[in-house]
C-alpha cells in the first residue's frame, strides 16, 4: 500500500527506529495504534525489529472489557506478546492520573523486558488538537510544543511517536482498504470533553479554511520546541549562580522580561504551572519595595518574596 511505503521512508528518512530494535508498542485496539501495527508489521523483515504489545484497561467504560478482550483476540492472530495491566480509577484527577499509570506502566514494561524503543501511535490531528487547546487556554508560545517526534523516555529507551506526519482519515483509510478490524471509542463522540469539542467542531473548521493547516500546526510545535529548547539552555546557565536550595536569587537587577522567563523556567522544573495572572501578581511583587511579600498559587503552595529572590514555601 502506499502508506506503507511513506511510513518506511519516513522511518528511514528520520531515523526514526533503529534497525533490530526492540519495540514496545502502546495499543489500544482503536483505528490509530491497529494502523500503526500493521504498519510496522509491513517494516518488520527489512528493519529486523521485534515488537510486544503494551494494553492497559482504564476501566473507564462499560465496554472496557469487551476492549480488552478483543486487543487479546488480536494479539494472539497476530502472534506477538501482549501486556495487560489494569488501572483502578481515582475520583479525582483522573486523566492526569491515568497518564502517570500509563507512563509506569511502560517504564516497568521496559525495565522487565530490555525494550530500547516505546512507540505510540499519536497522530497529525492529536498534535494539531493540542496545539489549539493550548491556544484557546492562552497558553505561552513555546508551550505549544504538545507532542515531539523522537524524544528520550528513559537512560535506554527512546520514545517515538512516527504517525505524526499522517492525518486520523489516513489511518482510518488505510485501515479499511486493508481489511483491518479495530474498535471505536464511543466517549471521542462525547461534548464533555474539551479535546472532543475542538475535534468536532474547531479543527474542522481550520482544515476547511487551509487544507494543510496539519502540517502548519506540526511546523509551529516545532519551532516552539526549538524555542524552548534554546531559552532552557540559556536558563541552565544561569541556574547554576541564581538557584541557591530552593530559592531563586538575583532577579532584581533584571529586566521584567528576563525575570518572566527565569520565573517561567523555575517553576516548570518544580513541576508548578503558572497562570498568567500568578505570573503578572509575582512580577508585580518584584517591582515592589516593601519585602517580604506573600503570594498564594495554590491551596497547598505559596510563594515568599524577598528584595533578590523568590522561594517555594508550603
Amino acid at each position: 500500500m502506499h502508506l506503507e511505503k511513506k511510513f518506511f521512508h519516513h522511518l528511514r528518512q528520520k531515523k526514526l527506529i533503529k534497525p533490530g530494535s526492540s519495540v514496545l508498542l502502546a495499543f489500544s485496539g482503536g483505528s490509530d495504534s491497529v494502523a500503526l501495527f500493521h504498519l510496522l508489521k509491513s517494516v518488520q523483515q527489512p528493519l529486523n525489529i521485534r515488537f510486544t504489545l503494551v494494553y492497559i484497561n482504564h476501566q473507564l467504560r462499560e465496554t472496557n472489557a469487551l476492549e480488552e478482550e478483543f486487543v487479546r483476540s488480536f494479539a494472539e492472530q497476530e502472534g506477538v506478546p501482549l501486556i495487560i495491566r489494569t488501572w483502578m480509577p481515582t475520583k479525582v484527577a483522573v486523566e492526569e492520573n491515568a497518564r502517570k499509570f500509563r507512563y509506569a506502566t511502560f517504564q516497568n514494561a521496559i525495565e522487565n523486558g530490555d525494550f530500547d524503543t516505546l512507540v505510540t501511535a499519536h497522530h497529525g490531528d492529536d498534535l494539531a488538537e493540542g496545539v489549539l487547546m493550548q491556544l484557546t487556554r492562552g497558553n505561552l508560545p513555546y508551550r505549544l510544543a504538545t507532542l515531539s517526534e523522537k524524544r528520550e523516555f528513559s537512560t535506554t529507551t527512546t520514545l517515538v511517536r512516527p504517525l505524526l506526519p499522517y492525518s486520523k482519515r489516513e489511518l482510518v483509510e488505510y485501515c479499511e482498504q486493508g481489511g483491518f478490524e479495530f474498535i471505536v471509542d464511543e466517549t471521542n463522540e462525547s461534548q464533555r470533553y474539551f479535546r472532543n469539542r475542538v475535534r468536532k467542531h474547531l479543527l474542522p473548521r481550520m482544515k476547511a479554511e487551509n487544507p494543510k493547516i496539519l502540517e502548519q500546526m506540526t511546523y509551529l510545535s516545532e519551532t516552539s520546541r526549538y524555542v524552548e529548547e534554546f531559552l532552557r539552555k540559556k536558563v541552565e546557565e544561569d541556574f547554576l549562580s541564581m538557584q541557591v536550595g530552593g530559592k531563586l536569587e538575583g532577579l532584581r537587577g533584571r529586566s521584567q522580561a528576563e525575570q518572566f522567563v527565569y520565573l517561567e523556567f523555575f517553576f516548570k522544573k518544580k513541576e508548578i504551572y503558572l497562570g498568567k495572572e500568578q505570573v503578572q501578581m509575582l512580577l508585580n511583587s518584584l517591582s515592589g519595595e516593601q519585602f517580604p511579600k506573600f503570594v498564594q498559587i495554590s491551596a497547598n503552595t505559596r510563594i515568599k518574596i524577598t528584595k533578590d529572590a523568590i522561594e517555594i514555601v508550603t
